[in-house]
């Protein structure tokens, strides 16, 4: 009897410990299972994005409930967050190969816009992302919504604007000849004014000596001495002085002003070319001014836009690009130089003043254009292009140029500070008197009476910040 009382015993403690055993083991397991994977997190913000990289990190780590890595392609993920103009783009690829993203604006202070992106990739991960949040609860389907009535039916297209409509109408001038007896509502297929015609819109040629008005859409081509307006154009609008409409889709030319009033998409070339809204395309004048935004250029002497892919011009403002501060050196030359830098999300304008210090009394100039490329987070590569000219050289008559080649490489020390430094290649172009600090090893490319061309590599050092 107490043989067998002994063996119920040890069998009684071998359950047990079996039973500790295999609960752990579990336990163990189910926390693998669940353990948060590793995100990977993409930066790709402008050098005045008001966020430190390293912080956002480290809160968005906090708000996932996972580990937030630099490194590519981990288990967890990948969390882009890019820059956009005044946006911040946030985007999440999940593991299982899902996308997400959304935008919201950037706000200059640092906390808040930290915050804001935090928030955003919190929702945009947790979307997309199981290992994130709690599995969701069964729930009862719901009896599908009753269909929604239709909605309102959409506006016709500019140029499937119904009307009366004429094959043929002649003006002397607006409300004199057929637009007297119509009030100027019929569409026309062709239009003539002798001085002027009134329509209520084109579907093909109108021609007018001085001034040609059409209240409604124009589709095709519009000619006209002094001024061209039309609602809205589409296809090639030309004044002789002015052309206006409220938006357009095709060529906008005008002698001296084109103007659209809202959105619009095409070429406007005059010496004044307005778009209130945003256009897609291109701006070709003395003055240029897109005020919502420009997909695309601006060339001329003065250009202004809110946000513009490339402005090509002498005075180049973008609204809301880049801005920083410059002062670099070519170590060669003993030329030191300090300006600004403006432009868009990757390209700038450099202004800049200088002098070397082995002759002061010679200030310089500089006027350069560059491409910016952001590799990763805090790095940058500028390709730029710089005329730098000495400004007083009263021994000749032939000016004191040189142009300079550079590719620099800038490292983010701080949000309003960075370091570069680069290779250059340099052309000089002066009177053979003066060489203006061409180092020794420069090569004589030519020579002649008045001009001398010399070429040397070099190397730049700046700093930059705002």
């Amino acid at each position: 009897m107490k043989v067998l009382t002994g063996a119920l015993r040890a069998g009684f403690l071998a359950a047990i410990v079996a039973a500790t055993v295999l609960s752990a083991a579990s336990a163990s397991g189910q926390t693998t299972a669940t353990a948060p994977r590793p995100v990977t997190l993409i930066l790709d913000l402008g050098p005045d994005a008001p966020v430190d990289a390293e912080r956002l990190r480290d809160a968005i780590a906090r708000e996932l409930g996972a580990p937030v890595v630099w490194r590519r392609n981990a288990d967890g993920g990948t969390l882009v967050v890019r820059q956009a103009g005044a946006r911040v783009i946030v985007s999440f690829d999940g593991p299982d190969g899902r996308h997400d993203g959304r935008s919201i604006l950037l706000l200059g202070d640092p906390a808040q816009a930290q915050g804001d992106i935090v928030l955003l990739a919190g929702n945009v991960a947790r979307d997309q992302a199981a290992q994130f949040e709690p599995p969701p609860r069964p729930v009862t389907p719901a009896v599908p919504p009753a269909a929604a009535p239709p909605g309102p039916t959409p506006p016709p297209l500019p140029c499937d604007a119904t009307g009366p409509r004429l094959a043929a109408a002649i003006d002397f001038v607006p409300w004199l000849g057929v637009s007297t007896v119509d009030q100027g509502r019929s569409i026309r297929r062709f239009s003539l004014g002798a001085l002027g015609a009134l329509s209520g819109g084109v579907q093909g040629l109108a021609v007018s000596g001085l001034v040609d008005l059409d209240r409604g859409p124009l589709c095709g081509l519009q000619l006209s001495g002094i001024a061209s307006v039309a609602a809205d154009a589409r296809g090639v609008q030309v004044g002789g002085t002015v052309s206006v409409a409220r938006s357009f889709s095709g060529v906008q030319l005008g002698g001296v002003v084109s103007s659209s009033g809202s959105d619009s998409n095409g070429i406007q070339i005059a010496t004044v070319n307005v778009v209130a809204g945003r256009l897609t395309g291109a701006q070709i004048g003395a003055v240029n001014v897109a005020g919502m935004g420009l997909r695309g250029v601006q060339i001329g002497a003065v250009n202004y836009s809110s946000d513009a892919d490339l402005q090509l011009g002498a005075i180049n403002i973008n609204a809301s690009g880049r801005f920083l501060v410059d002062a670099w050196a070519n170590a060669e030359m003993g030329l030191l130089l300090a300006g600004v830098k403006h432009g868009g999300r990757h390209y700038h304008w450099i202004y800049a003043l200088g002098t070397r210090a082995a002759d002061t009394a010679r200030p310089w100039a500089a006027l350069g254009l560059g491409a910016h490329l952001t590799p990763a987070a805090r790095a940058y590569v500028d390709l730029d292009l710089i005329d730098e000219l000495q400004l007083v050289f009263p021994s000749s008559s032939t000016l004191t140029n040189l142009y300079e080649a550079r590719a620099v490489i800038g490292y983010r020390l701080a949000p309003q500070l960075s370091v570069f430094a680069g290779p250059t290649y340099n052309v000089l172009v002066a009177a053979p008197s003066a060489r203006a600090g061409a180092p020794g090893y420069a090569t004589e490319l030519a020579t002649s009476s008045s001009t001398v061309f010399q070429a040397w590599p070099g190397l730049t050092l700046g700093v930059e910040g705002l």
